[in-house]
């Protein structure tokens, strides 16, 4: 193996910086939520508490993220916005750098640019533009349907042909297929999950876990200084948020909760099979989400909003020497933004970041 380190970034999709097991109550912690996957990686890493992205929706935040640059100088506006082909990314010039690099799962991207400068994609988005795995569910698991075709309760697909566990599978499977084609090259591997995002469907475990008369409430209710502000008005107009009564609202919490935990679950499976091929003996694990999620917070579902729940995003970096106890694990709360990720990933491979970055 080649002493420049491998770097494993795992994203999520709508995963708020309250859902974490670490994340303390007095910190804005959610305390019914289990993940101890991620708070492993915590307790072996650098936490940045104060992590934002760069706008909470999917499609801008990734195209900034890849870029290093603020949203109006890369064009990322809504979720049909294009990756603009003159603009750099972090796999584009990592693979200049000597990387191998390697995208699975959801990317969502507008256009047909769809590899964003990663040499390999064996499993992208389920559909030309997104990749989401909807199941639409009735009766008693019925929920929140008719408000952006989100449905609430017990996943019908078998958990072996559930987009999670198929990212992990094919990562997993990449590895090998590059250690097989070239042992010494570095690697720079994105594992891009779905969940938590809606649908909020999960396998049975987690669906029974979470009580929706047991689970905390939102922390904030229906309220708030911008609470007549047009752009509350219209996020709550646009998700239909008006409708949503409490309970089916608790019951939809409940189910992110679910959908929280179950990805913890992926998650540790799937860096128990790397570690196990020893494929982490020199690999930086980075673990970050596109944006939040508010889930009831000020009366609102999803995102697209500037509230703490759906701009604030989990932000762990954990180092083979911090695994091995050979330096501590640390809690950062110096703010720190989704953008930071490209010229710090440069930083890593010991490769040349490119001017005009933002982060």
């Amino acid at each position: 193996m080649g002493t420049r380190p491998n770097i494993l970034f795992l994203l999520s999709d709508e995963h708020s910086f309250r859902f974490m097991g670490h994340t303390p109550v007095e910190a804005g912690g959610e305390a019914d939520v289990e993940t101890p996957t991620i708070d492993k990686l915590a307790s072996q890493g650098t936490v940045f508490t104060d992590a934002y992205c760069q706008m909470p929706l999917c499609t801008p935040s990734r195209i900034s993220f890849l870029c290093g640059k603020e949203v109006r100088k890369s064009g990322a506006w809504c979720n049909e916005s294009e990756l603009r082909p003159t603009l750099d990314t972090i796999p584009g010039t990592l693979a200049k750098g000597g990387y191998s690099t390697c995208l699975v799962g959801k990317m969502h991207l507008g256009g047909n640019l769809q590899y964003c400068g990663f040499q390999y994609r064996p499993y992208g988005d389920l559909s030309g533009k997104c990749g989401h795995q909807w199941e639409p569910l009735g009766g008693e698991h019925g929920g929140m349907r008719g408000r952006t075709s989100v449905c609430v309760g017990v996943t019908e697909i078998p958990q072996s042909q559930l987009q999670e566990e198929i990212v992990a599978t094919e990562s997993l499977s990449w590895l090998r297929e590059q250690r097989h084609r070239n042992p010494d090259q570095p690697w720079f591997l994105c594992a891009s999950f779905s969940r938590p995002h809606f649908p909020l469907t999960a396998p049975q475990r987690w669906i029974d876990r979470y009580s929706p008369d047991k689970i905390s409430r939102p922390k904030v209710g229906k309220s708030g200084d911008a609470w007549n502000h047009p752009m509350s008005e219209g996020m709550r107009e646009g998700f239909k948020a008006d409708e949503i009564g409490d309970e089916e609202m608790m019951r939809a919490r409940a189910a992110y909760f679910a959908c929280v935990s179950y990805l913890d679950e992926i998650l540790g499976d799937m860096i128990a099979r790397l570690d196990a091929a020893g494929f982490l003996d020199n690999t930086i694990i980075v673990y970050s989400s596109d944006h939040g999620e508010l889930a009831g917070e000020h009366g609102v579902w999803w995102k697209n909003g500037w509230y703490e729940g759906c701009t604030r995003v989990p932000f762990i970096v954990s180092t083979p020497e911090q695994r091995r106890g050979e330096r501590p694990a640390k809690r950062l709360e110096t703010p720190v933004a989704l953008l930071d990720l490209f010229p710090t990933m440069c930083g890593f491979g010991d490769v040349e970041c490119p001017s005009g970055l933002d982060g």
